[in-house]
């Protein structure tokens, strides 16, 4: 009995070193703040980076949601959902403090939602960052 607990108890702690370092080895460590991410506006409000961060601080706002986050090692892409007011007219920018980083913005549709799409690119770097905000009628 005692050599089946040491078998299996060895056999446990070879499993977690295994796993562990599994997690290690599959870690994305790209650094996206290089592409200078000073602010983003949606719908005339401003929201900055959070420290060392290219997610903007919406902790104060009660009109957008992080819905999903993908990331590859070269592409991260972000998903928010913003409750737009009646006054309010769907409009997304994003503004780097780099003039080598290309900022593209896009509008389109997704499940009868107006989409607007902002692609981040910074030559020579294989980085891209997309933040899709859908707009939802409140």
């Amino acid at each position: 009995m005692k050599l089946v607990k040491t078998i299996s108890l060895v056999l446990f702690a070879i499993m977690a070193l295994s796993c562990s370092s599994e997690k290690e080895e599959n870690k994305i460590t790209t650094d996206y703040t290089t592409l200078g991410i000073e602010k983003v506006i949606i719908c005339n409000k401003t929201f900055y980076p959070q420290t060392n961060s290219i997610l903007p601080d919406i902790s104060k706002d009660n009109q957008v949601a992080l819905t999903g986050i993908y990331n590859d090692g070269k592409k991260i892409e972000l998903s928010y959902v913003y409750l737009v007011q009646s006054d309010e007219t769907p409009s997304l920018d994003v503004k780097s403090k780099y003039p080598e980083t290309s900022v593209l913005i896009t509008e389109g549709q997704i499940s009868g939602s107006k989409t607007i799409t902002a692609t981040l690119t910074k030559t020579p770097e294989p980085k891209e960052i997309k933040y899709i905000i859908s707009f939802l009628k409140k």
